[in-house]
């Protein structure tokens, strides 16, 4: 980032026998940043679960039983995802005393989102087992 003019150094500390640079950043470097965010607002980020709808078009290739105990390992993985994801919520509210920013809170509220709609699909997936 200093090479191509993002960052540059605006001072040096000094701490016990080492040096530390402190950067800061360039005008160049913030038009890049706005770049950077306006590019991730616009770029579609809709992401399927892939690997989950291959195993699902072929479940039939494994037995009955093997096909559930390997969707109830996926129901158990979405069930820890979501328990992280909870905690994050829950440690970053209570850093920010419990004022989450609205852009934050929804952010949040869209894992969940997505979360919840997969642990339903594998719900289904293993009632038609």
């Amino acid at each position: 980032m200093d090479q191509e003019g993002y960052v540059e150094i605006s001072g040096i500390e000094q701490s016990g026998h080492r040096q530390k640079a402190i950067y800061k950043i360039t005008d160049r470097g913030r038009a890049y940043l706005k770049d950077l965010v306006r590019e991730a607002l616009t770029v579609t980020s809709a992401i399927y679960p892939f690997t989950l709808y291959a195993g699902i078009s072929f479940y039939e290739k494994l037995s009955p039983e093997e096909a559930e105990q390997a969707l109830e390992q996926q129901r158990l993985t979405l069930n820890e995802e979501y328990a992280s994801i909870k905690q994050g919520l829950e440690a970053k509210s209570e850093a920010m005393d419990h004022g989450l920013p609205p852009m934050v809170k929804l952010v949040f509220d869209n894992m969940f989102s997505i979360i919840k709609q997969q642990q339903e699909f594998v719900e289904k997936a293993l009632k038609l087992l």
